[in-house]
């Protein structure tokens, strides 16, 4: 009996050495797990800290692009604007020059009449006044059924009628003749004839 008993102290004994040990590892891992889990939590607010940080700053760039992409617009609205002003302004430039360049060289020209045609009675005339911009020179053609002449003129002569084709005495019954003529145009067809009616046909071609 005494044996037993003192086998059975001994199973207690070695127990309880074995619970001890068992706490005290357990009581060590809990401790160790518990700063571990204050590390990750400490290192966990200083990632949440720079990730706030970061996200604000992506945040700031994130505005800072977004105005410069309006002022972007802003300038590309603004430099396609003054590209169309510019492109307007040298289509202008080009055109002046153009008209410019004509006008020196006598390149334009207005049809002032298109195979106009009168009724001249015997010794009548009938007389034209025709508005131009410039100085120039018209090219005049006539057709006629019978002897006529014809006087040009401008309103900035003296005198008004300064040419005569063809020259006095003559008459023509067609022709085709050039005179230098200045504003405003003045055109005179007279019909010398003391026996017949005259029909003209006439067109004139002012050169500038």
């Amino acid at each position: 009996m005494a044996q037993e008993k003192k086998a059975k102290s001994k199973g207690y004994g070695t127990t309880t050495i074995i619970l001890v040990i068992v706490v005290f590892v357990l009581s060590l891992l809990n401790g160790y797990l518990y700063f571990q889990l204050k590390e990750y939590e400490t290192e966990y607010e200083v990632l949440k800290n720079e990730y706030v940080a970061l996200y604000n700053r992506t945040t700031l760039q994130e505005k800072y692009y977004d105005n410069l992409t309006d002022m972007y617009s802003d300038l590309r609205y603004e430099y396609d604007q003054l590209s169309n002003n510019y492109k307007d302004l040298l289509q202008k430039h080009y055109n002046l020059t153009s008209e410019y360049d004509d006008v020196i060289n006598y390149k334009k020209e207005i049809l002032l009449a298109d195979n106009d045609s009168i009724e001249l009675q015997i010794k009548s005339n009938s007389s034209y006044t025709y508005e131009i911009p410039f100085s120039g020179y018209i090219i005049m053609n006539f057709t006629a059924d019978d002897d006529i002449y014809v006087w040009i003129g401008s309103s900035m002569v003296d005198a008004v009628y300064f040419a005569r084709y063809p020259q006095f005495p003559e008459t023509a019954e067609n022709a085709s003749f050039i005179v230098p003529v200045a504003p405003d145009l003045n055109v005179f067809i007279g019909n010398p004839n003391e026996f017949n009616e005259v029909r003209v046909n006439f067109t004139i071609k002012f050169v500038y």
